[in-house]
C-alpha cells in the first residue's frame, strides 16, 4: 500500500484565481473604445466636409434615432450605447475628441499636448518651430498605434497640410538604437528598379533567402508622394507595384529571379489626392493600409498657430507691447486675404499657377 501510494502522481498545482470582471462596470468603457474605433475606422478617411457629415450620422445615430435618408439601411429601433455620449460643444466635431486612458472619458486633442510642447524656446529656428495642435495630436497617436502593432499606414490629404511633417518627426523620434528610419520619396520618373535598390540596399542577408535590418532592429520605410510614378503602356505604376509585391508575399524577386522573404520592416507612406499630375493608385496595394485622412486645417487652427509664431518672433525680437497687442488682428487679416485667394483667384488655362496652400500662407 505504502509503494502505490509513493507511485501516485502528484496533484497538479491549483490554478490562480482569475477576479471576476463585473460586465456591467466595464460595459460603457468597452462601448467608449468601441465608438473611438468606430470614429476613425469609418470616418478617418473623410476630408473636412465629409467630417461635419459624418458627425451629425453618428451623433444621430448614438442618440436611438434614424438619420433623414437612412431608412433603409439603419433599423428604426438599435442597439444604443452604456457609454457616455460625446461632447457636442459650439463648432466642434467627435473627431475632435479623444478617451482618457484612466478615466475612459472624451476629451479634447488639446489637452492631450503638454505645456512644454506648447512653448517655442528662445533663439529657435524658424524652419525647425513645430506648433503643437489637435492635428497633431491625433495624427501621430494614429501613426504611433500603427506602427506598434505593425500595421501598414496611408496619410492622405491635400499639398500643406504637415503628412509628411508628421511622419518624418514621430520617425526622428524613435528609439535609434532599434529603429532604422528611411524615407523614400517618389517622383514621376522614379522607376521600380530604383525604389528596390532604396529598399534592399538597406537589408542584410539573415541566411539563405530571408533578409531584414541587422539583428534587433526593425526598419520603417517612409514613401512621400505615393502615387506621383508616372503609369506604363498597361496603366501600372510599376514602382507602386514592386510595394505591393511586399505587401502581398512579404518578400519580392531579386535580379536573379530568386525570391527573397523579407522581414522586421513596415512601410509608411503619405500622398496627395489623384489629379494635376498624381494618379491613383490600385486598390489591390491600396487595400493592405489603413488610411487617414488628413483634413484641411480649420481657421481657428490655423489662427492659433500662426498667433503663436508671430509672437514668439516679437517677444524674441524685442518688440515693443503696442506691436505685440497687433499680432491677432494681423493674423485674422492675413488669413482673410488667404481665404479670399482660394475663393476668387481659381486656376485658368492661361493662369494654371493660381493654386495656393498654407505654404503660401507660411511665408
Amino acid at each position: 500500500g505504502e509503494a502505490k501510494a509513493a507511485a501516485a502522481p502528484a496533484a497538479p498545482p491549483a490554478k490562480p484565481s482569475v477576479p471576476l470582471v463585473d460586465d456591467g462596470a466595464v460595459a460603457p468603457d468597452i462601448d467608449s473604445v468601441f465608438v473611438f474605433a468606430l470614429i476613425w475606422a469609418v470616418g478617418g478617411c473623410t476630408d473636412a466636409k465629409g467630417r461635419k457629415v459624418f458627425d451629425h450620422v453618428m451623433r444621430e445615430v448614438l442618440a436611438g434615432k434614424v438619420p433623414e435618408g437612412l431608412e433603409l439601411y439603419i433599423p428604426a429601433e438599435h442597439l444604443t450605447l452604456l457609454s457616455d455620449p460625446v461632447p457636442g460643444d459650439a463648432g466642434s466635431v467627435i473627431f475632435d475628441y479623444c478617451l482618457d486612458k484612466e478615466t475612459k472619458k472624451w476629451q479634447l486633442w488639446t489637452s492631450t499636448i503638454s505645456e512644454a510642447d506648447r512653448t517655442i524656446s528662445p533663439g529657435a529656428s524658424f524652419s525647425s518651430i513645430i506648433v503643437p495642435t489637435n492635428d497633431s495630436a491625433r495624427y501621430t497617436f494614429l501613426l504611433d498605434n500603427s506602427l506598434r502593432h505593425d500595421y501598414p499606414v496611408l496619410f492622405c490629404g491635400p499639398t500643406g497640410t504637415g503628412k509628411s511633417v508628421y511622419i518624418q518627426r514621430h520617425l526622428r523620434g524613435l528609439d535609434k538604437d532599434t529603429i532604422t528610419p528611411t524615407v523614400i520619396g517618389f517622383s514621376a520618373r522614379t522607376t521600380a528598379n530604383m525604389t528596390q535598390e532604396q529598399v534592399d540596399g538597406r537589408l542584410d542577408k539573415r541566411r539563405k533567402g530571408i533578409y531584414g535590418p541587422p539583428p534587433g532592429r526593425k526598419a520603417y520605410f517612409f514613401v512621400d508622394d505615393l502615387n506621383m510614378p508616372a503609369r506604363e503602356v498597361y496603366g501600372a505604376q510599376p514602382p507602386v507595384e514592386i510595394l505591393r509585391q511586399y505587401q502581398d508575399y512579404k518578400g519580392w524577386f531579386g535580379r536573379d529571379n530568386t525570391f527573397r522573404s523579407i522581414v522586421d520592416i513596415q512601410f509608411l507612406t503619405a500622398m496627395g489626392p489623384a489629379g494635376g499630375g498624381r494618379n491613383m493608385v490600385t486598390d489591390r496595394y491600396l487595400r493592405h493600409f489603413n488610411l487617414v485622412g488628413i483634413a484641411e486645417v480649420a481657421d481657428s487652427t490655423l489662427q492659433g498657430i500662426f498667433e503663436t509664431i508671430l509672437s514668439w518672433y516679437l517677444l524674441d525680437g524685442g518688440f515693443s507691447q503696442g506691436v505685440q497687442a497687433m499680432v491677432p488682428k494681423v493674423v485674422g487679416a492675413t488669413l482673410g486675404i488667404y481665404n479670399a485667394c482660394l475663393d476668387g483667384l481659381l486656376p485658368t488655362p492661361s493662369k494654371s499657377h493660381y493654386t495656393f496652400n498654407l505654404r503660401d500662407l507660411a511665408r
